[in-house]
């Protein structure tokens, strides 16, 4: 057994002891400074991403897999950011995740996208702790395309809708199964639509929900790969309704985001049409189907507008997929929503006082008040005392506050309500989207107070009181200068009654899953740019006037010329390949003058219309504006409808004849596009409204009722589908507040339809290319002096903003 050993530095000359010794010593204080140089603290934290290399080969499609590692010997983790740039493109924040502790472990799953062509994606991860220490790395993703064959499947068939083979019957895309569906089921996939009589064939499909058709009998289905059927269908031109389908016909189509970001893609070949019992109820097609799907960036998905329900869904995916809790969702809101406030705060402002519930909101605002505080801004908490129990994170962020050495005063009566000084800014944090009923005591009472105080007020997320879908009667809801609405917009912010109420809204977004939000069933979107450039009608080269249509404006009477112009004007400045306005002889040499590129018709009257001749040759008819509504004008508008079978734009006195006339509304169809007012829809409608909730709601019904679609018309136009599906314009401003400005929109929507572009498409585009013209001429006249002719002459501008915007992410 060995003593213990010696380290003194004697010498022996026979053994040199004192030279091993002195060795020793100095291996093991050598070994002793590395191991307390591993255990000094890192000053930023550790982040380690696998796979390591910083250039990483993989294909489309391909579900990949970052295993990312962190943690801090400094100070507890904070935030967990990662962006993502493709190619020259933007940089797009994907995750955006708080972190407690000091260590997590997280492996993130995603699917590489499909494209056009190969390209590289850079990916950055960068690491934050509480002291605001940073550690970043990236890796650089090459993605090679893969192009898969297509395999055929064939013998497919569906029925008519009014079958009584197979009532409702239908062909699921998605699943690639032959379906029955009840009158009340929530989606149609594909579907046909009788129109015949008799022995004739319909051959009609409707669009598939959340899709559109592209008839593409050019397209090489023998070699069909999934690029291939992908980039034909998005350089079609896209129809609502396939019609006349004959044996041999290629039709693409496309299927919306189910699931999430996926987007679905089918080749149709017809190869037999059917006629079971002798009429046009019980047709039955047969087809052969390619399919292919792609995960990636959705292009066509629009801003979802959600409610309580989805949103707390959003929160429960962003829980599963993310290294978070509930707790940190609300400090991202907090810190997103005190970042826009302390923007808003001015030299004249003295204090903040935030105003707070028992609930979520309130935990919110709680949460908001501890970050100003933290940043030298005097902060005051008035906490509403309106139910005996705190939601759980509320009670936390409560803590917390205190912790801080925030003053909060627990306020249990109206009479508690302190003298809030001038000069002061109040966050309303009463309530936020849970509420489903009118307020009533205390909280009624706070909300009073609030408005009493001459203060200006920002909310978070809605106005207290204000319901999330909006209310039947404004009352007892706070009155605000700004609203910062969390991640995504709500209903009541888009309805013109709500303006008192929500002042100026942005959204505020708080890194929940963009895709997974995009999903998520609901009847009310918000056009984006890509999602009207996506649908610009394509210029060929070698393209000439035919391809692109010829459009007839039926407008004007003595007097009210004007109106016939600006339509015709907007039709010709916005593609249509002809354009002729059928007007009365008054206004014969002042169209010419103004819009020389347009023919004329003249009417037999001199004053007004009174008869159309032959319409064979135009492919949309836009008709309404300037026209009067005397008794042969009316004669000759019933005319029209009865014998035009094609696209038809309705605005201004069509609309008010259509109203004492609705025999004519039996003759709606698909691509009908009728553009009211306020005032014009309740004529339609045969009531008056007194909110635009209710409004909104019956021009809904309305377009499911009679087959077509209604764009309401005002801030945040209302595009009213016939599946009862809302897409809201995003575009315009009070410049456009001004007689004409209808007239121009009818003649945008004329020229889009008469160059093949379906109704639903034609209306997004349609609105928001109108309303970009709008803020165009608004930018350099001003929202005062801006004319319609102003918005005309800048529609050029907006047509090209939407193609470079289409060009760039094509």
């Amino acid at each position: 057994m060995h003593g213990p050993l010696l380290l003194n530095p004697t010498f022996d000359a026979n053994t040199g002891t004192m030279a091993s010794s002195l060795r020793f010593l100095i291996i093991l204080l050598t070994a002793s400074a590395a191991l307390s140089a591993c255990r000094r603290e890192n000053k930023i934290p550790i982040l380690n991403v696998e796979p390591g290399s910083p250039s990483v080969a993989v294909t489309s499609g391909q579900v990949f897999t970052f295993t990312i590692n962190g943690r801090s010997d400094n100070s507890s983790l904070a935030r967990l950011v990662i962006t993502s740039k493709r190619d020259n493109g933007f940089t797009i924040t994907v995750v955006d995740s708080a972190l407690t502790g000091t260590s997590f472990r997280w492996p993130w799953e995603f699917r590489i996208a499909h494209a056009s062509q190969g390209y590289s994606e850079l990916y950055t991860f960068t690491l934050y702790d509480a002291k605001g220490e940073t550690m970043a790395t990236s890796r650089n993703l090459q993605v090679t395309l893969t192009e898969t064959l297509l395999q055929e499947t064939s013998g497919h068939l569906f029925y008519s809708r009014n079958s009584s083979i197979h009532p409702e019957s239908a062909f699921d895309l998605q699943d690639r199964v032959q379906v029955i569906y009840t009158a009340d089921s929530a989606r149609r996939d594909i579907q046909d639509n009788p129109s015949g009589t008799g022995e004739v064939l319909s051959r009609s499909w409707i669009s598939p929900a959340g899709g559109r058709f592209v008839r593409f009998n050019g397209y090489d289905y023998a070699n069909a790969t999934d690029i291939s059927l992908r980039n034909a269908f998005l350089s079609g031109i896209p129809v609502e309704v396939a019609s006349d389908i004959q044996v041999g016909d290629i039709i693409l189509t496309r299927l919306g985001s189910m699931p999430a970001n996926t987007s679905h893609y089918a080749a149709l070949r017809i190869t037999g049409l059917v006629d079971d019992a002798g009429s046009a109820d019980n047709d039955r097609y047969q087809f052969n189907l390619k399919w292919a799907s792609f995960t990636g960036r959705n292009h066509f998905a629009m801003i979802p507008v959600l409610g309580s329900a989805e949103l707390c869904a959003a929160d429960a995916q962003a829980l599963r997929s993310e290294p978070t809790s509930s707790l940190d969702l609300m400090e991202r809101a907090a810190v997103a929503c005190a970042k826009r406030i302390r923007a808003c705060l001015n030299h004249g402002t003295q204090s903040v006082w935030v105003v707070a519930g028992m609930g979520n909101n309130g935990g919110d605002g709680l949460a908001i008040a501890r970050l100003l505080a933290l940043e030298g801004i005097e902060v005051n908490v008035l906490r509403i005392v309106h139910r005996d129990q705190t939601s759980a994170d509320n009670a936390t962020n409560h803590r917390r506050l205190l912790e801080a050495g925030v003053r909060v005063f627990d306020v249990h009566s109206v009479n508690q309500w302190p003298a809030i000084p001038e000069r002061a800014l109040v966050i309303d944090a009463l309530f936020g989207i849970g509420l489903n009923a009118p307020l009533s005591g205390l909280a009624a009472d706070i909300v009073e107070a609030m408005n009493c105080s001459n203060c200006p007020i920002i909310s978070i997320d809605l106005p207290s009181g204000l319901q999330a879908d909006g209310n039947r009667e404004g009352l007892g809801i706070v009155k605000a200068q700004r609203t910062l609405t969390i991640e995504v917009p709500k209903l009541a912010l888009l309805l013109p009654e709500n303006e008192v109420f929500v002042g100026e809204w942005e959204a505020v977004p708080i890194g929940l899953d963009g895709d997974f939000l995009r999903g998520l069933p609901t009847s009310f979107r918000i056009a984006e740019v890509l999602d009207a450039a996506m649908l610009l009608p394509q210029r060929g080269r070698f393209a000439h006037k035919g391809r692109f249509g010829h459009a007839l404006i039926v407008a004007g009477q003595e007097g009210r010329i004007g109106a016939a112009i600006l339509a015709t004007r907007a039709c010709c400045r916005s593609g249509s390949g002809l354009t002729t306005a059928h007007i009365p002889h008054a206004g014969l040499n002042p169209m010419q003058v103004a819009v020389p590129e347009a023919m004329c018709v003249v009417d037999a009257n001199a004053a007004r219309l009174t008869k159309l001749g032959e319409l064979n040759g135009y492919k949309a008819i836009g008709c309404g504006p300037g026209l009067g509504t005397a008794g042969d004008t009316r004669i000759a508008l019933r005319d029209l409808i009865e014998r035009w079978a094609g696209p038809l734009v309705l605005d201004a006195d069509a609309l008010n004849i259509l109203s004492s006339d609705r025999e004519l509304i039996k003759n709606a169809r698909h691509d009908w596009v009728l553009t009211p007012h306020p005032k014009e829809f309740d004529r339609l409608a045969a009531r008056e409204f007194a909110c635009g909730r209710d409004r909104l709601a019956h021009a809904i019904h309305l377009a499911q009722e009679w087959g077509c679609h209604i764009v309401l018309k005002g801030a945040w136009s209302a595009i009213c589908a016939p599946d009862g599906s809302v897409v809201f314009n995003p575009t315009g401003g009070p410049g456009m507040a001004k007689g004409g400005s209808g007239d121009a929109l009818t003649g945008i929507l004329t020229a889009l339809l008469a160059q093949g572009v379906g109704p639903m498409q034609a209306c997004l585009l349609g609105t928001y290319a109108h309303g970009l013209a709008g803020d165009i001429a608004a930018d350099r006249f001003g929202i005062d002096g801006m004319l319609t002719s102003d918005l005309i002459d800048a529609l050029p501008a907006a047509w090209q903003r939407l193609r470079a915007e289409s060009a760039q992410h094509a």
